[in-house]
């Protein structure tokens, strides 16, 4: 009962001088609903097979994104560009993803915004990608979809 009572005293001391802080995530049903349709998507997605994918895509510039990230990470990101646009870019087929590490952007202490330009066959266009540090997570989009492996 003592040492709770010392640990309780240390994390309030700890809260008060802002040495640590509390964030509270707040869910409204638009958001749980996004999650749910998300999660909904990958596991279809999973279900279709674990066949090799539908398009064809060369990865340009990835190389440049090892200083922030770990290759693991880089691969993973190249995998789950291909599943995004596999499933919300169905036009593009085959084609070259940039990284522009120029344009990266720190929002935060917590998210990094990443760019990158996709040219196909079929035209071309930007792609925001956001990685979130704590999280360890990428999303893709102002919507922040996130995807899974399957």
């Amino acid at each position: 009962m003592k040492k709770r009572r010392i640990l309780f005293l240390v994390v309030c001391s700890l809260l008060t001088t802002g040495i640590i802080s509390i964030r509270m995530k707040s869910t409204n049903i638009s958001d749980v609903q996004t999650e749910e349709q998300q999660k909904n998507r990958n596991q279809t997605a999973k279900e279709a097979g674990l066949q090799k994918s539908a398009i064809e895509l060369e990865f340009k510039d990835f190389d440049r994104l090892e200083p922030e990230f770990a290759k693991g990470q880089v691969d993973n990101l190249q995998q789950l560009m291909t599943l995004y646009l596999e499933e919300y870019e169905e036009e593009v087929l085959a084609g070259t993803v940039t990284y522009h590490p120029e344009k990266t952007e720190y929002k935060d202490q917590q998210n990094i915004l990443l760019y990158f330009t996709i040219s196909s066959d079929t035209g071309g266009g930007k792609l925001k990608v956001y990685y979130d540090m704590l999280q360890d997570v990428f999303s893709f989009t102002e919507n922040k979809i996130i995807m899974e492996e399957g």
